[in-house]
């Protein structure tokens, strides 16, 4: 079977310091802004399990961690295995992220799909984490 794989980029600009950005992208335990997730189930220091709204589990590892600079993981479910990669950088009062996302469906049938759904999941991460860094009264905000 030939693969099909997507990749897919979005870049964000916040008025807060890289740390907070950095704090809610990378918690494992502060998830419940994203409206996409149930829950997280930490494996180890560098594996999880997200268990979707839908019922789906996705197994993540990460391959490399950098603070405040780069965070990278593989993922993976029944539909997609997928690398993740997040730059995170810091200039003038303002922290800009760029996430890329090489996905591959893993059933032909999801092939016409998957650069839409890709491309909806990082428009509403994206919408999530304003909306979690800019939440009125949170003390996590500006630099």
């Amino acid at each position: 079977m030939k693969k099909y794989t997507v990749v897919s980029s979005i870049a964000a600009d916040f008025k807060c310091g890289i740390d907070v950005v950095w704090d809610k992208v990378t918690s494992l335990s502060d998830y419940k802004w994203r409206s996409d997730i149930n829950y997280i189930e930490v494996l180890g220091k560098q594996q999880f399990i997200e268990y979707s709204n839908k019922g789906i589990k996705t197994y993540f590892k990460t391959t490399a961690f950098i603070e405040h600079k780069y965070w990278e993981f593989e993922l993976e479910n029944k539909n997609i295995k997928s690398l993740w990669k997040g730059v995170f950088s810091f200039k003038n009062g303002r922290t800009t992220v760029y996430f890329t996302e090489e996905i591959t469906a893993k059933n032909i049938f999801l092939i016409p799909f998957i650069k839409s759904f890709i491309k909806k999941q990082q428009a509403l991460y994206i919408r999530d984490l304003k909306r979690a860094l800019y939440k009125k009264g949170s003390n996590r905000i500006p630099v």
